[in-house]
C-alpha cells in the first residue's frame, strides 16, 4: 500500500468519525428560564419550563417571592435551579390534603418516566417555606432500576 492511500484512508476514517460523533450529539444542553417568580402565576411558568426542557437541560427561575398552591411535577432528568437561597422563595399554599396521587403534602414531585435511563435530576437554589404538613421534594422510583445521579444542593 502506498503511503498516499494510507494517508487517504486515514483521511477518510478522520472524516468518518467526525459525521459519526456530529451525528450522534442530537441535543445540546439547554438553559430555559421560566417567566417569573413574583406572583401566584409563577408555578404554570415554572412547569411550561420544566414540561419545553429536554433531558440535560436546566430550567432556571428567577429570583422572586411566590405561593405554589399545587405541585410541581419533573418526569425527566433535568436541572432546576433557583436563583440563590435567599432569592427564590417558593412558599407552599397546599392543603395537602390530595390523597388521590399520594403526592398531596409535597411542593416538587421527581419521577422519572424512564427510570433506565437514569438521567442526571438537581434541584438547587432555593428557599421552601413549607406549612406544617407540606414537604418540599418527593423523588419516587417505582422500579427496581437504581437512581444515582441526584442532586440536592444550596437549599433551604
Amino acid at each position: 500500500m502506498t503511503k498516499l492511500l494510507k494517508t487517504k484512508i486515514f483521511f477518510l476514517m478522520i472524516l468518518f468519525l467526525g459525521i459519526l460523533g456530529w451525528a450522534g450529539s442530537s441535543h445540546a444542553a439547554a438553559t430555559i428560564t421560566a417567566q417569573s417568580c413574583n406572583n401566584t402565576a409563577a408555578l404554570p411558568h415554572v412547569q411550561a419550563a420544566v414540561n419545553a426542557a429536554n433531558p440535560g437541560d436546566t430550567v432556571v427561575v428567577p429570583a422572586g417571592s411566590c405561593t405554589w398552591t399545587s405541585r410541581l411535577t419533573i418526569t425527566k432528568g433535568i436541572i432546576l435551579k433557583g436563583a440563590g437561597i435567599t432569592e427564590t422563595i417558593i412558599t407552599a399554599g397546599l392543603d395537602g390534603d390530595d390523597s388521590s396521587t399520594g403526592d398531596g403534602n409535597y411542593l416538587v414531585v421527581y419521577t422519572p418516566a424512564t427510570p433506565a435511563n437514569n438521567e442526571t435530576f438537581r434541584l438547587t437554589g432555593f428557599t421552601f417555606d413549607c406549612a406544617s404538613r407540606i414537604q418540599a421534594l418527593k423523588l419516587e422510583n417505582e422500579t427496581l432500576n437504581i437512581l444515582n445521579k441526584i442532586r440536592i444542593d444550596h437549599n433551604k
